[in-house]
Formats: structure tokens, C-alpha cells, sequence
């Protein structure tokens, strides 16, 4: 078994005998890799995950083209792989445009990290409704989903001077994220 890190879409389905059930897209091959352990932390539309799994389970979910699959030593700068894995993350409504080649693989999965954070406090599977993306202005929010945001920002103490004008929801989330300075532990993995 080996440790990996991997960033996957969230879908509806079955899980067990419960049907409706949120789960990372490829469950089905995470429970079938008999003694995989994994962990994972979500936002509306992904999960940042640890699965301690063999090497047929990792080389299976490396070849889905919307698993976002990090080299094992995360001190690696993304590089090449920047725009393949913008496009991946950003279709998951999280935002990446602050990623540069340079940024190493353990920059991005915290940057993701401290997002899923804010989404965990937002508790709201409601912000990419009615056609919202990450292109959505503040300006053009209802005032529940404003309030949601501010509310969340304020259980934190954070600061809202994003929580503004025609600010887009891209900047938004990014600015939120990175006031998050705590540890990130999942699993066996610290962001």
C-alpha cells in the first residue's frame, strides 16, 4: 500500500444499499482495492482525498482524465502540468488562476485545501446553483447566498473586503482560502 493524494469529482449514486448518496466519483474502485484506507475532505462539487491503496488502485484512478493525480513527492513544482490541472480543478468550481508553474504540488493541494475549509463552514450546496460560476459577481448574488458568505467569513473573523461590489466569486473563494492559516490534516497528510 502507498499514500497518494488525489483531487476527484463528486457524484450522485449508490453506495451500499443507500441510493442518492454524495461519494467521490470512482468509489466504487477506492472500496473494491481490498485494504485501501483513504480520507477526504469536500467542497460542492469535489473532494481533496489521501488513499493509502495499492499500486493497481492508483495507477486505475491516474488514468481518469478528471482525477487530478499529484507526483508522490509534493515539493515538485507543477510545471507542465499547470493548465491540465487549472482546467481540472476549475471545472470543480474551485479557483486556480493563482497557480503558476512554479507553484509546487503541495501549494496547490493546500490552496485547495484552505478553500474546502471555507466550504465546509459555508455549509451551502447552493452557490454554483442557477447557473452561478466562478465568473459570478458579488454584485449579482441573491442576498441569502451574500449572507451565507458573510456569515461564514464572520465565524472565522475574517476579513470581507471581498465580500463586495462586482468581485467574482473566483476571488472571493481564493481570498477566503488563504486566511485559513490552520494545519490541514487528512488522513496521514498534513497541507
Amino acid at each position: 500500500m502507498t499514500i497518494r493524494l488525489y483531487v476527484m469529482p463528486k457524484t450522485q449514486q449508490t453506495v451500499s444499499t443507500r441510493t442518492g448518496v454524495f461519494a467521490p466519483k470512482y468509489f466504487s474502485d477506492i472500496e473494491a482495492d481490498v485494504g485501501s484506507r483513504w480520507a477526504c475532505t469536500e467542497w460542492t462539487n469535489g473532494y481533496l482525498m489521501v488513499i493509502d491503496g495499492s499500486s493497481p488502485l492508483h495507477t486505475t484512478l491516474a488514468g481518469f482524465a478528471d482525477v487530478v493525480d499529484p507526483p508522490v513527492d509534493l515539493t515538485l513544482a507543477i510545471g507542465s502540468e499547470r493548465i491540465a490541472t487549472q482546467n481540472a480543478v476549475e471545472d470543480l468550481f474551485l479557483p486556480m488562476g493563482w497557480v503558476a508553474p512554479s507553484t509546487t504540488w503541495l501549494e496547490v493541494l493546500r490552496g485547495i485545501g484552505q478553500i474546502c475549509q471555507f466550504f465546509q463552514r459555508l455549509q451551502s450546496s447552493t452557490l454554483f446553483d442557477d447557473g452561478r460560476d466562478l465568473q459570478t459577481r458579488w454584485n449579482t448574488l441573491p442576498v441569502g447566498i451574500q449572507n451565507i458568505l458573510i456569515d461564514a467569513a464572520d465565524s472565522f473573523g475574517w476579513d470581507k473586503s471581498t465580500l463586495s461590489g462586482n468581485t467574482r466569486l473566483r476571488d472571493i473563494l481564493r481570498a477566503m482560502g488563504i486566511q485559513y492559516l490552520l494545519t490541514i490534516h487528512i488522513f496521514t497528510e498534513d497541507l
